[in-house]
């Protein structure tokens, strides 16, 4: 599928086929949905004075396809880990935030909790827990794998064995 954009200049907004060689391949995804949705649900209008015609045209196509793509991605396979490109226009510490957001576009809390944990180990090539190494613990009010939106108000933390929350 071709659109226009930026005055005639064209796009294509078909990802047919690409998820599933994601999905072959192993190929990990880390989406940015808060990233995103920051931008395209509180900052639009901003976005637009600020930012050059086409990248602003090629946002408008992401925020148009962005949750048919990632339903497709998660149906295809590809393994989605949290990523929130903070340290540009956003600010650190939206990891919470964007495993909001990936539940609310199709994975389930269990999937976004480990796509900030046990996924993104793998995905930095380490997985499981190794004998001897530190291990942190947050600690929350209620069961994170039932409602992932908890883990934006941790009640405890344990780093190193030491209680510092």
């Amino acid at each position: 599928v071709q659109r226009r954009i930026d005055g005639g200049k064209f796009a294509d907004t078909s990802y047919m086929g690409t998820y599933d060689l994601m999905a072959k391949n192993g190929t990990f995804w880390a989406p940015t949905l808060s990233y995103f949705y920051k931008i395209y649900n509180e900052n639009w209008e901003e976005f637009q004075r600020k930012i050059n015609p086409f990248i602003v045209g090629r946002a408008q196509l992401v925020g148009e396809s962005i949750e048919r793509n990632f339903r497709l991605a998660h149906e295809a396979g590809v393994p989605i880990y949290v990523g929130t490109d903070a340290g540009g226009s956003l600010p650190h510490g939206l990891v919470a935030q964007e495993m909001v957001e990936l539940t609310k576009a199709g994975l389930t809390s269990a999937e976004g909790v480990s796509a900030a944990t046990w996924g993104a180990r793998e995905w930095l090539g380490r997985p499981g827990l190794v004998e001897g190494e530190d291990a942190d613990l947050v600690v929350y009010a209620s069961d994170p794998l039932a409602d992932v939106s908890v883990v934006a108000a941790p009640i405890g933390v344990v780093l190193r064995g030491r209680v510092v929350v």
